[in-house]
């Protein structure tokens, strides 16, 4: 339950922080650029009302802004909602494909 309490505080900073009591803020250009080199595929369901897609879009411009474009991507799943990319009846046929895609990308450069 202590994971759940995190989430919501975090959920409503509207930022990553440490352990309350503290809840300092992590979101700093030193812990931003500590993810330089860090291949990300950030991907959501279009229809995702747990975390909205335009959440993913904030982290993947704030990180290629910060350390450019190679490392990081970003898919939107149209029909999709917070769990369907991983476990919707057809996720086999558009979804784990595309993860796979990035997953070979990322071991053909050798990370």
């Amino acid at each position: 339950m202590r994971s759940l309490a995190y989430f919501m505080s975090v959920g409503r900073l509207g930022y990553v922080t440490t352990n309350a009591p503290t809840s300092i803020n992590l979101v700093t250009p030193s812990n931003i650029a500590k993810l330089k080199g860090i291949p990300i595929f950030f991907f959501s369901g279009a229809g995702n009302a747990v975390f909205a897609p335009e959440n993913t879009e904030v982290s993947y411009t704030m990180l290629r802004d910060a350390n450019g474009a190679d490392d990081y991507e970003r898919v939107v799943f149209e029909g999709r909602g917070h769990l369907d990319c991983w476990m919707g009846v057809t996720a086999y046929k558009d979804v784990y494909p595309r993860v796979r895609e990035h997953i070979d990308r990322v071991m053909r450069r050798g990370l």
